[in-house]
């Protein structure tokens, strides 16, 4: 998720009201922890998941180039404050806000139209592929490859605390 340094604050404040909106709604609604799979994972699920994201990353990277050369100008002319917000917005609140979307609530939501949980991961991982227009089809294509594999993640791990965390870590490595 690239975002400019402009209007930093705003950039901060829209991932968290949405993720303050979610969990009101949710408690509103009765929705159980359980149902999203908001539950502790294993730790033999973290680390095998944490591997295989690595690797992951590392292997797409030196394909396809996608993260680019490290370039440090843009953290260099900006204030303090902006690099703050900028990395809240973008590798805490942004991640956290999209899986609870969509491998939490459309994930859940869609379970009694499609029983098939594969199936649904891979439609969910497509919608998000789609929603990200900023990107070419290239990048596109490794965020649906992306999705497939943070969905498998919830599904293997029971635990939607794992696809956050490698979004999270995905979008460390890749605003640097």
């Amino acid at each position: 998720m690239v975002t400019s340094p402009s209007n930093p604050f705003l950039k901060v404040l829209i991932p968290f009201l949405g993720i303050i909106i979610i969990y009101i709604v949710a408690k509103f609604k009765k929705i159980a922890r359980q149902d999203v799979m908001l539950i502790s994972p294993a730790i033999k699920d973290i680390l095998l998941w944490l591997f295989v994201w690595l690797a992951f990353i590392g292997t797409t990277d030196y394909m396809f180039n996608w993260r680019g050369k490290f370039d440090f100008t843009i953290w260099r002319t900006q204030s303090s404050i902006t690099s703050v917000c900028r990395i809240l917005a973008v590798v805490f609140f942004g991640p956290i806000l999209e899986e609870l979307i969509f491998r939490g609530g459309i994930f859940f939501r869609l379970r009694t139209i499609i029983k098939n949980e594969w199936f649904r991961m891979s439609f969910i991982a497509l919608a998000w592929a789609c929603i990200h227009l900023e990107y070419d089809y290239e990048t596109r294509f490794l965020i649906f490859g992306n999705g497939l594999l943070l969905g498998a993640s919830l599904i293997k791990s029971r635990s939607l605390y794992v696809p956050i965390m490698l979004h999270i870590i995905w979008n460390l490595y890749a605003v640097w």
